[in-house]
């Protein structure tokens, strides 16, 4: 299959560091039991939960300072940032068994799942289904599997981006106004 340069070089994943609070959190009661419940957790995780939490946040914040570097990162080089990542962290541990590789591979594809699934919310219909394509394309090339992830009950599933998409591409064509308040459906989002 002969690939589209401009389409993938099109293609650039953001992160993010904002974290958007529902309105309850303003609320100092339910601050606290929050608080209460996050330390009371943090004391029953066990070791590998903890340290998987620790190296998600940290590689989160190291993603988010590359993606503002660097204006974003084109999605195959997404694939590339993936296997440094794990080579790098193996070395640092010194530990290439299995079950470190597999956990640092799971921290980076949650990771860059968060991201998808939040640039998906503020595609169109079509833009969402030619970075599934892609996606489906650079995962079958590098023999992975990254996704976006929807809460489905109380476990996160893998889903398309074109299943995240809240608007069709007839709403979120520049200039297009929705029919109340003059305003875009991407001010929504």
């Amino acid at each position: 299959m002969i690939k589209n340069k401009t389409k993938t070089n099109m293609l650039v994943l953001n992160f993010s560091a904002s974290v958007k609070r529902s309105a309850t959190m303003k609320d100092g009661q339910l601050k606290k039991i929050t608080r209460e419940v996050e330390t009371n957790r943090a004391t029953t995780q066990t070791q590998a939960q903890l340290l998987f939490a620790e190296r998600k946040n940290s590689l989160e914040t190291e993603m988010v300072k590359a993606s503002k570097d660097k204006g974003g990162l084109e999605l195959p080089k997404v694939y590339a940032y993936r296997e440094r990542y794990i080579r790098r962290e193996a070395e640092l541990d010194n530990n290439y068994s299995d079950y470190n590789m597999t956990g640092l591979a799971m921290v980076f594809d949650v990771v860059v799942g968060k991201a998808l699934s939040t640039q998906a919310r503020t595609m169109d219909s079509e833009t969402a289904g030619t970075w599934d394509d892609e996606i489906h394309d650079l995962n079958h090339e590098h023999g992975v599997f990254i996704s976006a992830s929807n809460l489905v009950g109380n476990s996160w599933t893998p889903c398309s981006l074109s299943e995240l998409a809240p608007f069709t591409t007839g709403y979120a064509d520049e200039g297009t106004k929705e029919p109340y308040a003059g305003t875009t459906a991407s001010d929504f989002f």
